[in-house]
């Protein structure tokens, strides 16, 4: 199952639907110069990665801790997983709220 089809094609068909999910979890920082708005409940940095059955699999990393490491052997899954990760995680949040830094060791990348 592809991430299109995990978040919904009308959430990823335009830059309104993201901008409108961006806000949705206030990920966008005012730039207005006004005092910044408190918010009424805590925050989370959650994302949508897959699905068991018929319930989403998603990672918080407020919840699950702040860094990630990915492990496994050739063919495991672990860039189908880490594009799945990221695409979330930008689905949901500005780039003023998330930042990605790729690493690896054999001088390649395979999320593409």
């Amino acid at each position: 199952m592809s991430v299109v089809t995990l978040l919904g094609a009308e959430a990823v068909d335009s830059a309104d639907a993201v901008l409108t999910r961006w806000r949705e979890n206030r990920s966008l920082v005012d730039r207005s110069g006004g005092p910044p708005v408190p918010l009424d409940q805590p925050s989370t940095l959650r994302a949508l990665v897959g699905h068991s059955g018929f319930e989403e699999f998603v990672l918080d990393l407020r919840t699950h801790g702040p860094h990630a490491l990915v492990g496994g052997t050739t063919g495991a899954g672990k860039s189908e997983f880490l594009q799945a990760w990221v695409l979330g995680m930008a689905h949901a949040y500005s780039p003023d709220r998330v930042t990605f830094l790729f690493v690896d060791y054999k001088g390649w990348c395979g999320v593409r």
